[in-house]
């Protein structure tokens, strides 16, 4: 068995048992369907499709769409992206509405995406979690960037149904979705580079500056213990792992506290794409800064309770 059949069994196990299943778990899940995609599933796409476009002399964009239910076969389509318009009845479309058609994301390993903005964010979200999204009070239209459900006002029909009952809404503009990514990576400091293209595929400048209604309203944690220390940095990742060297962190690995399937504390690095979040806060330990501000606050929240240290904590 796959190390993804091995996960989706035990979580059946859980499930026979009557047992919730965890966000996290179901995050790490996801992880792991995610890399079973690249590693397995697309390289035998590839392969099956050697010489099928020989007599083909145009640039062709096939989508292969499968919506999780394995009783019905994927729906493959010729993508005809509606930029293309442009090239064929350019009197129809001015320099601005061509002007911003789609995003690339880079990714610190390499990996890039590249697709239409609403693809892109789309994409970017599932990865991320959509729960986690939620979390981070993104806001579009006076709606959370992603909700947990369907909107009855005027802008629910640009709400775009995400897994685990979740809605995202896509009523923005090429530069908005930019920024609404660049919000997700600074806020889980996953270092996506985001760049805007045009319709000949060319990058974009743009403004960088982002306005409250697209950024996520990052917060900072302080932390005062009962004989006076007080826990305080700029970045709140700084202020949990005070926390833990606080506590101990033996006694905080004891609790068995995790982020997106990896534990707050480990001994070792994860070999899963999220170990670039975890820093090594003493020797040989390494603390799981994958989550947003509201998570550390209840992560430190819950370190103190039950260990017992009466820590005040405030988000400011």
């Amino acid at each position: 068995m796959s190390k993804l059949s091995d996960m989706k069994a035990a979580l059946k196990q859980i499930e026979a048992l009557g047992m919730p299943i965890s966000n996290e778990q179901k995050r790490a899940l996801r992880m792991a369907e995610n890399a079973y995609v690249q590693s397995d599933i697309i390289p035998k796409i590839k392969e099956a499709l050697k010489g099928v476009f020989g007599d083909v002399e145009h640039k062709v964009k096939i989508i292969i769409d499968y919506d999780g239910n394995p009783d019905k076969e994927p729906n493959v389509y010729k993508d005809i992206p509606a930029v293309n318009a442009s090239t064929f009845y350019p009197d129809f479309f001015g320099e601005e509405n061509t002007r911003n058609t789609g995003l690339r994301v880079t990714f610190p390993d390499g990996r890039k995406l590249q697709d239409r903005g609403f693809e892109v964010l789309m994409a970017i979200v599932k990865e991320v979690g959509p729960d986690l999204v939620h979390e981070m009070d993104i806001t579009c239209c006076g709606l959370p960037l992603v909700d947990d459900h369907r909107s009855d006002g005027r802008y629910g029909k640009d709400q775009k149904e995400l897994p685990g009952g979740y809605w995202l809404i896509t009523n923005s503009n090429t530069i908005v979705k930019k920024a609404q990514i660049d919000a997700i990576s600074d806020n889980l400091g996953l270092n996506l580079k985001v760049e805007v293209l045009n319709a000949k595929g060319d990058v974009v400048n743009v403004d960088s500056k982002r306005n409250s209604s697209t950024r996520s309203q990052r917060a900072n944690i302080r932390v005062k213990t009962p004989d006076g220390k007080v826990f305080y940095h700029d970045l709140a990742w700084q202020t949990l792992g005070d926390v833990v060297l606080y506590a101990g962190v033996d006694k905080v690995r004891s609790l068995d506290l995790s982020s997106a399937g990896i534990p707050l504390v480990d001994d070792h690095l994860s070999g899963s794409i999220y170990a670039k979040q975890q820093h090594e806060i003493t020797p040989g330990f390494y603390l799981n800064t994958y989550s947003d501000t509201k998570r550390k606050v209840k992560q430190i929240k819950e370190i103190s309770e039950r260990l017992k240290l009466g820590l005040e904590v405030e988000t400011i």
